[in-house]
């Protein structure tokens, strides 16, 4: 699943307060020196953003004769203004940042986020095994990543770029419908699937112990096999 998110936090640790002192002469004092940001901290808060993907899926008859059927789901929903759902999620993250001297930043994070609806659902058919509906929809995701960046001493601007990557989490339901005449079996499983992540952002300060960030996620669940039993029987592989 491939995920943009836009995150709002508030930092654990604001910048480092500058200092001036006045000459041994009698002149002016000179301008106070530039503020030294550090993103040294603990922090937590909150985030939302639009997620796009795809499940590639295969199915072997395992009661009856016949080819193996495959394809691949599309997750990606667009927004509904009249029902407010489609494919972006809301969560949570919490982590910690330390910078050294050089202005590197080394730092863990945790996150857990709760889509409103990433989920596809295509129709499979053949002559032997009737039709089949087959859906994957993701219920819940998290990361739990390691953070490598750095902050370039720009004055009073203060940016951090940096990469990012770790384990992902997932919550799947996998969802079938056998239709053979007039017979009809359900099958569903509901599974907590673990895979990779990579990624990488930008994160400002806006002041006041708060900062934003543009964030980009690449996330891969791996490979499970489900066996649907009833009058079609069915081996998905998603």
């Amino acid at each position: 699943m491939r995920g943009l998110r836009v995150v709002i936090w508030p930092l654990g640790l604001m910048a480092l307060a500058g200092s001036a002192a006045a000459a041994d002469m009698p002149v002016k004092a000179p301008p106070p020196a530039a503020t030294a940001y550090d993103w040294t901290g603990v922090y937590l808060g909150g985030h939302i953003g639009y997620a796009a993907g795809s499940s590639r899926w295969s199915a072997m008859p395992t009661g009856a004769a016949g080819p193996a059927l495959n394809g691949s789901l599309d997750l990606f929903n667009s927004f509904n203004a009249f029902n407010g759902m489609g494919s972006y999620f809301e969560g949570f993250q919490a982590g910690y940042n330390y910078m050294m001297r050089s202005r590197w930043l080394f730092g863990v994070e945790a996150d857990v986020s709760f889509p409103s609806t990433i989920t596809g659902s295509p129709i499979l058919s053949s002559a032997t095994t009737g039709t089949a509906n087959y859906a994957e929809t993701v219920e819940f995701s998290g990361t739990l990543r390691g953070r490598l960046g750095y902050a370039p001493n720009l004055g009073t601007t203060h940016w951090l770029l940096y990469a990012t990557g770790g384990l992902a989490y997932g919550g799947i339901n996998s969802n079938e419908t056998f239709t053979v005449g007039a017979a009809t079996a359900i099958n569903n499983f509901n599974t907590t699937r673990a895979g990779w992540t990579l990624g990488g952002g930008v994160e400002g300060s806006l002041g006041h112990n708060w900062s934003a960030k543009l964030e980009y996620l690449y996330m891969d669940f791996g490979t499970f096999n489900n066996g649907f039993t009833g009058v079609a029987p069915f081996t998905p592989i998603a």
